[in-house]
């Protein structure tokens, strides 16, 4: 039997986490605009769904404070730290973009869209719409 393409994004998750994608605290949790009850899913794909946009949204959130570290940097240690982890966040992004996690932010962007044009506002610059719409060849 073959995996789900959900089954299949929950070992990519996986991956992602070990290699150090981190998921949202709580804070990021309350402001992370796609929400189960908006994709109107079966409760394990809405989670798994969920889980997906929780890690993009906190790779925005990382990658802009990283922006923001860049632009005070005082030294170049601190500049290139915040370069660092940029890079970090801007790899997670792109490892979402690959693989079944990128049908997953697909399925978001189709089941709740003012959401999750929302959470890609985020990062203006990160392009969400469109890493959503190329990665999965629509549009």
């Amino acid at each position: 039997m073959l995996p789900t393409i959900y089954d299949a994004s929950k070992q990519e998750i996986l991956e992602i986490i070990q290699a150090g994608g981190k998921g949202l605290k709580p804070a990021g949790q309350a402001i992370q605009p796609v929400t189960a009850a908006l994709l109107r899913l079966p409760d394990d794909q809405a989670a798994t769904i969920v889980q997906t946009c929780d890690l993009l949204f906190s790779a925005v959130l990382s990658y802009e404070q990283a922006q923001f570290d860049i632009d005070a940097a005082r030294d170049g240690i601190t500049l290139v730290t915040a370069r660092m982890k940029a890079g970090r966040a801007l790899g997670i992004v792109e490892a979402l973009f690959h693989g079944p996690t990128a049908r997953l932010l697909y399925i978001a962007l189709d089941r709740a869209p003012i959401a999750y044009f929302e959470l890609s506002e985020g990062s203006p610059a990160l392009n969400i719409i469109k890493r959503t719409y190329d990665a999965n060849g629509t549009k």
